[in-house]
């Protein structure tokens, strides 16, 4: 049901369905995770659709359908005090769609705002991006306190690092 004031659908209606096509209430399904592992030690790589969890790319997962990424991942985990992880993403099919875009053309999928101007942002199919690559050290230096180092690179768009202290 529309907003009576603004006409407006409701987002959290909207988001339970496929938001590029609200109307689809048949075909709402896609393949959500199909993928590689190869374990090594404690250490593995996984390469195809899977689901990563990280503070800049994360499911989501209250709508219908979480957003779920198409990549290289790997795990690194064979020290008890250090590790790594990363990867590389090409595809992306976002919350709430039933699609796979390349990651360029996911940005704006989901409303993306208005400008200073008050105009609607309309950079969905405006920008231009390869993947994004996703790095993460951490260190745990005693039995406490772990501590991540993260760094996020959107090519062509934008970069983003993060210090993250977690007491265990």
């Amino acid at each position: 049901m529309s907003d009576l004031l603004t006409l407006s659908p409701n987002r959290y209606e909207v988001g339970l369905f496929d938001i590029e096509n609200p109307k689809n209430r048949d075909d709402l399904d896609r393949l959500e995770e199909l993928y590689l592992k190869y374990n090594f030690s404690k250490s593995a790589i996984t390469i195809g659709k899977i689901n990563v969890n990280t503070p800049f790319l994360n499911p989501q997962d209250g709508r219908m359908r979480p957003t779920i990424e198409e990549c290289v991942w790997l795990n690194i985990n064979e020290s008890k005090k250090f590790g790594i992880n990363g990867g590389w993403f090409w595809k992306i099919s976002p919350r709430s769609t039933v699609q796979w875009f390349t990651i360029g053309n996911s940005m704006g999928i989901n409303p993306s705002g208005l400008n200073i101007d008050g105009s609607k942002s309309d950079y969905h199919d405006h920008l231009s991006s390869s993947g994004l690559a996703i790095a993460n050290i951490y260190i745990k230096p005693n039995d406490k306190i772990k501590i991540n180092l993260w760094n996020g690179f959107l090519d062509n768009v934008m970069n983003t690092a993060m210090i993250e202290i977690i007491n265990t």
